[in-house]
């Protein structure tokens, strides 16, 4: 019994590599159809799906698959340093629309952490000092939980005096 000979590289034999390729082509997942366009033989579609599911046992195959994937999602995404390229030119092309540029501006500042975003939350909730003491005891353990609890208590009391006080 002759063996097929294996890539080097990538472990896999001319079928097996006819199938990955299949697979993340024309094949479009589809084990049946992969391993149909891959060349291997079968009398019927249900043989084409069990080479198929064979062949997706097969870690060095499921290895390729997924370094092809990788490979592709990679050639088709914009790096870091093309995305900023891109709107940078967008920014200092003169024939641009202002709304473009001004755009590109914003989403440039926005990827350097230029702008921080600042929200108020207000809450009316009351906390019991019972709550705070036992979420500080989880947090800090019983002697300190206790003086930080009373601590905040009074801090939070003081705050509320401040805001209730008309100027």
């Amino acid at each position: 019994m002759a063996y097929a000979h294996k890539d080097r590289k990538t472990g896999l034999t001319k079928k097996q590599e006819a199938f990955v390729q299949a697979y993340i082509g024309k094949g479009h997942g589809d084990v049946t159809r992969s391993a149909e366009i891959a060349g291997y033989e079968a009398s019927s579609k249900e043989s084409f799906m069990t080479v198929g599911r064979d062949l997706l046992r097969k870690p060095h195959v499921v290895a390729e698959i997924k370094r092809l994937r990788d490979e592709r999602v990679r050639a088709d995404t914009l790096t870091r340093v093309e995305r900023l390229k891109h709107l940078t030119d967008i920014v200092l092309n003169p024939n641009a629309k202002d709304a473009d540029r001004i755009r590109a501006i914003e989403v440039l500042c926005k990827m350097e952490g230029d702008f921080i975003e600042r929200r108020l939350v207000e809450s009316k909730t009351e906390v019991s000092f019972a709550d705070r003491r036992r979420a500080m005891r989880v947090l800090l353990g019983d002697e300190e939980a206790i003086a930080a609890a009373r601590l905040l208590a009074e801090r939070t009391k003081a705050a509320n005096r401040l805001i209730e006080k008309p100027n």
